[in-house]
């Protein structure tokens, strides 16, 4: 958030802009940018530009998708002149990571027993299984990692 102030020998204007939190999204996401100004004589001109070039908009709030990590800045003018402007950075996180499992046998006789997989890609740091009666395991050694027993209630 930055601030400008104009003394002129007829008037005090004073300009603060902001141009929002910084955010982190996934690769081939989107976030909204929410400008904003205080002070200073309506009607504001809002302007986006970024670093790296190649994104401007008029709006104070805007819709951006980058590619790679961006610095946008906002600048804010006053219907007297003033401006300001703010930065934000939006880090565009390229590593993901996808959740998925498998099972060799997924139907039989009750109670059936079911062994679990971990099919998750982008190397994730932690498992944690939850099956749904309060049971969890974090369990990813080898063969058999969880193993769930489904039986019919009576």
């Amino acid at each position: 958030m930055g601030a400008y102030e104009y003394q002129g020998t007829s008037c005090t204007c004073t300009v603060t802009t902001d141009a929002g939190a910084s955010d982190t999204i996934c690769s081939g996401t989107c976030t909204t940018l929410n400008g904003s100004v205080s002070g200073g004589t309506p009607n504001y001109i809002y302007s986006w530009t970024s670093s790296p070039a190649g994104f401007t908009s008029n709006d104070s709030i805007t819709t951006v998708c980058p590619d790679t990590t961006t610095t946008y800045t906002l600048t804010v003018t006053d219907s007297n002149g003033c401006t300001d402007d703010d930065r934000v950075i939006i880090t565009v996180n390229t590593f993901t990571v996808s959740a998925d499992f498998s099972s060799t046998q997924t139907s039989g006789c009750a109670p059936l027993t079911v062994h679990l997989a971990s099919d998750c890609t982008g190397f994730p740091t932690s498992h944690t299984w939850a099956f749904g009666d309060g049971d969890t395991s974090t369990d990813t050694s080898a063969r058999p990692i969880p193993t769930l027993i489904l039986a019919p209630t009576p």
